[in-house]
């Protein structure tokens, strides 16, 4: 018996020693003896698993560099718009201190030649100049009242100008000046170190209403267009300013005019 187990076990030694020498074959058929590639034939086992897609803690976190680049790509281009919006309203607020400029400059030329007595009479109603007693029965005395009243404009008397003004249309309601002195009431009612917007209002609108031939038109129509403004209702200042650039393209109060109702747009 022990001589019959003695085989068998010689047997098994035998089979699993064989089982050792059998060389690993690929798929494609190429051996390597021992885990040993031979160095004549082409390495076709691989020593490491195949390279898989990055795992979900291998991607790129919101933190990380690619999301700050972005972010700063980002910041850059909104910097670059606001830089051309601040550009673009630097532009306008210089051509509308420059049209308020000469709007000023006119007004002081206005009231040189108007203070000179004797150095021409202002406009009267129709824009014709003054060659005969003016109309109204107010004659010499109309225009020496409307000059004194003006002078004190000149001299930046403002309410002492105001009183003046005021007076001037109470005498002469129908004269060849008063629908100037109703303009210059206006321009002197926003003078004030604190504006007077209603009265303001109700003088230019008297030139607009009272005296529609009148050359102080075109511009105590751009006025009630920033008096309103300044009232707050913008809309009826546009309403103002489109009406001075439609009916009176070629007056000085529509180019201003076209300036202001783009800045309150």
């Amino acid at each position: 018996m022990r001589r019959v187990v003695s085989v068998y076990l010689c047997a098994a030694l035998a089979a699993q020693a064989a089982l050792a020498a059998v060389p690993v074959v690929e798929s494609t058929g190429t051996p390597v003896r021992g885990g040993t590639v031979s160095p004549q034939e082409p390495a076709t086992v691989r020593a490491y698993p195949a390279a898989s897609a990055p795992s979900s803690d291998e991607q790129p976190q919101p933190g990380g560099t690619g999301a700050l680049f972005y972010q700063l790509q980002i910041l850059q281009a909104e910097v670059r718009d606001l830089r051309g919006i601040v550009e673009e309203q630097a532009h306008r607020i210089e051509q509308l201190q420059q049209d308020q400029k000469e709007q000023y400059l006119d007004m002081d030329r206005r009231l040189s030649a108007l203070a000179q007595v004797g150095g021409g009479a202002p406009t009267p109603r129709g824009g014709a100049s003054v060659t005969s007693s003016p109309r109204g029965g107010g004659g010499a005395g109309e225009q020496s009242d409307y000059t004194a009243a003006y002078q004190l404009t000149v001299d930046k008397r403002f309410d002492d100008a105001i009183a003046a003004f005021n007076q001037f249309v109470a005498d002469y309601p129908d004269g060849e000046y008063t629908g100037n002195a109703y303009y210059w009431l206006g321009e002197l009612y926003l003078a004030l170190p604190e504006a007077d917007l209603e009265r303001a209002r109700q003088a230019f609108a008297q030139v607009v209403n009272q005296y529609p031939g009148h050359q102080k038109v075109p511009d105590a129509l751009f006025k009630l267009g920033v008096v309103y403004h300044r009232l707050g209702d913008s809309p009826r200042a546009l309403d103002y300013l489109t009406r001075v650039q439609n009916e009176h393209p070629g007056a000085m109060a529509a180019r201003l005019a076209q300036s202001y109702a783009a800045e309150i747009r």
